[in-house]
């Protein structure tokens, strides 16, 4: 790996911000706010009702609505501010409006809410009315949404392509204790979104052992349940580029492009390839 995805762990409905790493000597940042983590419909343990699931769409809804009535006042007292200032100088009579307070929750959640700023949503969620639950959401508040596991994808994914939201799956194998989030669990769910027209990258989650170390084995894995070869690689490369915005720099190996590079022993699925030589921004990694 030579670009990397990291975010906050499911701790809660709204988890904070993750960053694009670059993976040279010094971890330099790409993306220093890459996403907004939340967490929708998720367990966390052996149970799950759709009760439970349905709870936490309510309170993503409300502090989105907090976070636009937040703006609002930012911006009124931005005009008024404006015209006091006016006023003031014509040395007219005039109030100060009073200076809301900052709330740093609201300032990441109202950023996400803007249309002018690019801050992406990238939402946890498993089963398939969570995922309806969070393509709702994103259409409500017009956000940039990406989801995170879609662990029942599949059975959703004609929604999930009108609605026009990439999905970073995973984790194709999975390790680990149970969970029953990942009780429809489908090797196959990759190449289903895929089929739909989603916009698919494989991801590495915390919670599988070793999945980080096996990325380009879970994309092989995915590959003998229904991706081609180079819908397997792009997963983990342009497509993963593009879901992070990217793409421009990353991803592929094209002029003006950061030369990443991985030297591979053979095809790069094959079992008994081995890494040779990486190189970041064309000098060799160590």
């Amino acid at each position: 790996m030579t670009t990397a995805y990291v975010g906050p762990p499911s701790q809660g409905t709204i988890n904070g911000l993750g960053a694009v790493l670059h993976l040279d000597a010094a971890r330099t940042v790409l993306l220093r706010d890459g996403a907004l983590k939340l967490t929708l419909g998720a367990s966390g343990g052996d149970t799950s009702t759709a009760l439970e699931r349905y709870q936490s769409y309510p309170q993503l809804k409300q502090a989105f609505e907090g976070a636009r009535t937040y703006a609002e006042s930012w911006e009124k007292y931005r005009k008024d501010l404006a015209e006091y200032e006016q006023k003031k100088a014509k040395k007219e009579e005039a109030k100060e409006p009073t200076k809301p307070k900052v709330d740093p929750r609201n300032e990441v959640l109202a950023r996400a809410l803007d249309p002018k700023q690019t801050l992406k949503v990238r939402i946890e969620v498993h089963t398939a009315d969570a995922i309806l639950l969070a393509l709702r959401l994103a259409d409500e508040f017009k956000l940039r949404a990406v989801l995170e596991h879609a662990t029942e994808g599949a059975a959703v994914a004609p929604e999930i392509a009108r609605a026009k939201t990439p999905v970073v799956a995973g984790p194709v194998f999975r390790l680990g204790g149970y969970s029953v989030d990942y009780l429809n669990h489908s090797v196959a769910t990759p190449a289903a979104l895929v089929k739909a027209g989603v916009p698919v990258a494989i991801g590495a989650f915390g919670e599988t052992p070793g999945a980080t170390r096996f990325l380009a084995e879970s994309a092989a894995f995915a590959a003998s349940r229904g991706l081609t070869r180079e819908q397997a690689l792009a997963t983990i490369t342009v497509d993963a580029a593009r879901i992070l915005g990217i793409e421009k720099t990353h991803g592929s190996l094209e002029k003006g492009k950061a030369a990443d590079l991985v030297v591979l022993s053979g095809e790069p699925f094959d079992t008994a390839t081995r890494v040779e030589q990486t190189f970041i921004d064309g000098e060799a990694s160590r």
